[in-house]
């Protein structure tokens, strides 16, 4: 799961991440369904990295303000849920080359 906030423009899908902090509380519930890792950016909550450690699902960090960058590596997407929602849908992306950041590792280890 990408924690993002995409744009349009011209057809392409403008993408960078947003903070994770925000969706810990779902955390769980994402691991009993089959995430295998998350992406986002900013610091996680002590319950996120227990969770992070029960389900040795790391969390990686997408660089911030290079969101015109990352775009370059969007190969296709597609909206998979909550159309009606606009950019905070859910999309399948395919990307190829993605710059991430391992921040906190499967056994809980990070930098924060």
């Amino acid at each position: 799961v990408f924690y993002a906030g995409p744009t349009f423009s011209k057809g392409k899908m403008i993408i960078g991440p947003t903070t994770s902090k925000r969706m810990d509380r779902f955390l769980e519930f994402l691991a009993q369904n089959g995430v295998l890792a998350t992406i986002g950016k900013g610091a996680r909550t002590m319950q996120a990295i227990e969770v992070i450690k029960k389900y040795q699902m790391p969390y990686f960090v997408a660089p911030s303000g290079c969101a015109a960058y990352l775009s370059q590596k969007v190969l296709s997407w597609k909206i998979i849920a909550f159309e009606d929602l606009g950019p905070e849908a859910i999309y399948e992306i395919e990307v190829k080359d993605f710059p991430l950041i391992v921040m906190i590792d499967s056994q809980g280890k990070g930098v924060f």
